[in-house]
């Protein structure tokens, strides 16, 4: 599929954008807002539907947060998601935990680039079970 080709193309380009500008750079107050997805990794078992949007306010000075829509055509209905994603680590502010349940450990979301007004690329990546088992997930979004 072409567009996958260039999905992952625009991914390798912005990893190579992010190792050069420094993702250090990130500024959480630009990237408040609607972030609609456009291409999402197919291994994803928590998103099912369509028309994704992921909004992102304010929390605190570290923090946002991160209210995640989704269409579920089957059903015919609009699903949430609501939680919020920290910088756990000031000298990396591009690397997040994001939590959407009081008990559910923090998973890391990683903005690989972005331009606020446009584009984004993230990148989540888990070991479980001291590396037996890795989960990675990838995302482009777009403002409109």
């Amino acid at each position: 599929n072409a567009f996958k080709l260039t999905a992952v193309f625009f991914c390798y380009l912005a990893i190579v954008a992010a190792q050069q500008s420094g993702a250090e750079q990130f500024q959480p107050s630009q990237y408040v807002g609607n972030w609609f997805e456009i291409y999402r990794t197919q291994n994803m078992p928590f998103e099912k539907g369509t028309n994704i949007v992921a909004n992102y306010q304010p929390k605190t000075s570290n923090s946002v947060y991160v209210n995640n829509y989704e269409f579920l055509p089957d059903e015919n209905r609009w699903q949430a998601a609501h939680g919020d994603a920290i910088i756990e680590d000031l000298n990396m502010p591009a690397r997040l935990g994001v939590k959407f349940y009081a008990l559910q450990p923090r998973a890391n979301y990683n903005v690989l680039y972005t331009d606020y007004t446009q584009v984004s690329v993230v990148y989540s990546y888990e070991e479980l079970f001291f590396g037996l088992w890795e989960i990675k997930y990838g995302w482009i979004l777009s403002r409109t």
